[in-house]
């Protein structure tokens, strides 16, 4: 980036970081290790139809020069629902919220998601590249994988609260950088793995976190099986999957109850 004032440094990521620069606009400056494919499949993602419905950031210009690699956008202003829910503190109606979060994620899975790519395929590839699991673990997860339904719907794949701006005009959901094309109860999975993660939710207090993050969990999931009926196997094989996919992502305090979760999962497989 260069030294203009104008630019200022509001939000780091594990991608990129987001820069304002005034003018109701922000530029998204990803890291040396994120490859131009990563950043063309966030472009490609966030102009989706289905993540244009949902309130997804309008993109303005690709940048690659001197400044960095990324993308400039709309500053989509408003509070996301975990910073609501630290700003309003007892007032802060977790229920509620998290029955519009579910809401949200079905609407998503409701979309055809032809266009991304196969759930199913990204989670082969994913295992079968995984430094973290021994071939007999590998082995064993992708015989679960292939017992799954493929669905035909949009996965977001990383709908949290801190991904839900509440806005004047209503929810928008942003960051649309790893969407895919499959069953909603990967995508319920995802959503429920970054709940049980110790430090996922990076920028916050996990010790005020922890005292809400269960309970917003669990009224999520019911939410969700309200609107989609229950399935409860395939929602435990899902977790199994992508609790061994995030490992690599993953800070190693929450690698023992992952190894946990994958191994009672594919006992007997």
């Amino acid at each position: 980036m260069g030294n203009s004032t104008s630019e200022k440094l509001i939000a780091v990521g594990g991608t990129a970081d987001i820069y304002d620069l005034g003018n109701g606009k922000v530029f998204k400056r990803f890291h040396e290790d994120k490859s131009d494919c990563c950043i063309e499949n966030e472009i490609e993602c966030t102009s989706s139809e289905v993540a244009v419905s949902l309130g997804a950031p309008k993109l303005y210009e690709r940048v690659k020069d001197e400044r960095g690699r990324g993308f400039i956008m709309e500053y989509v202003t408003g509070r996301s629902m975990l910073e609501e829910m630290f700003r309003l503190g007892a007032e802060f109606d977790i229920e509620k919220n998290a029955e519009e979060m579910a809401k949200l994620q079905y609407k998503i899975s409701r979309f055809d998601g032809s266009m991304f790519p196969k759930g199913h395929d990204v989670m082969r590839e994913r295992i079968l590249q995984s430094g973290y699991l021994d071939d007999t673990m590998k082995s064993k997860l992708l015989k679960l994988l292939e017992s799954l339904p493929q669905g035909t719907g949009v996965c977001h794949s990383d709908l949290h609260p801190g991904n839900i701006i509440v806005t004047k005009d209503g929810f928008r959901v942003i960051d649309w950088c790893d969407t895919m094309c499959d069953s909603p109860w990967l995508d319920v999975a995802w959503t429920l793995l970054i709940f049980e993660s110790v430090s996922e939710l990076s920028g916050v207090n996990t010790e005020e976190l922890n005292k809400s993050r269960y309970a917003w969990k669990n009224y999520y999931r019911a939410a969700f099986e309200r609107l989609a009926g229950k399935s409860d196997k395939e929602l435990e094989s899902w977790m199994a999957i992508l609790a061994a996919v995030k490992l690599a992502e993953e800070s190693k305090e929450n690698h023992p109850w992952m190894m946990e979760r994958i191994r009672r999962t594919i006992d007997g497989i």
